[in-house]
C-alpha cells in the first residue's frame, strides 16, 4: 500500500463549553515516511495551540492585575477620605482647646492611615508596572499572530 498525504486533526478543550481545532493535511513526497510526516504535524498543532494558549493566558492575566489596579485606586481613594476626615477632625479638636492626650489618638490614627496610603500607591505603582509588562507580552503575542508567525525558529 502506497500512502500519498496524512493528515492530523485535534480539538483542545477551552472550557466553559468552548473549544479550538487544529487540522493540517500533507501531501506525501517519494521518500517521505508517512509517520513521521504524521509526527511533524502534529507537533505544528501542539505548537499553534500553545501560542494561542499563552495569547488567552495573556489577554486574562492582564484583564485580572487590570481589574486589581481599579480596586486599589478605590481603597487609595477610601484612605485618602479617611485621613481628610481625621486631619479635619485633629483641627476641630485643638480649636476646641481639648486635651492632647485625646488628640494623641487621633493624630496615631493619622499616622497609620498615611503609612496605610503609602502601602497602597506602592502597590499601584507595582500594578502599574506589572501591567505594562503584560501588555507588552500580550500585543507581542497579537503581533505574531497578525503576521502569521505561528511557528518557532524551525519552521
Amino acid at each position: 500500500m502506497k500512502i500519498r498525504s496524512v493528515s492530523y486533526e485535534r480539538l483542545f478543550n477551552l472550557h466553559d463549553f468552548n473549544n479550538e481545532k487544529f487540522a493540517f493535511h500533507a501531501d506525501l513526497g517519494e521518500d517521505e515516511d508517512p509517520k513521521n510526516c504524521m509526527a511533524e504535524l502534529a507537533g505544528i498543532v501542539i505548537e499553534i495551540h500553545e501560542v494561542f494558549e499563552t495569547y488567552r493566558e495573556a489577554v486574562s492575566k492582564l484583564a485580572e492585575l487590570e481589574h486589581q489596579l481599579f480596586y486599589e485606586y478605590q481603597s487609595l481613594e477610601r484612605t485618602e477620605n479617611a485621613m481628610h476626615k481625621q486631619q479635619d477632625e485633629i483641627h476641630k479638636m485643638r480649636a476646641k482647646g481639648q486635651d492632647e492626650y485625646e488628640i494623641a489618638c487621633f493624630v496615631k490614627s493619622l499616622r497609620q492611615l498615611r503609612e496605610e496610603k503609602a502601602q497602597k500607591e506602592k502597590t499601584i505603582k507595582d500594578l502599574e508596572g506589572k501591567i505594562v509588562e503584560a501588555r507588552a507580552i500580550r500585543d507581542s503575542i497579537r503581533n505574531r499572530l497578525k503576521e502569521g508567525k505561528l511557528f518557532g525558529e524551525s519552521q
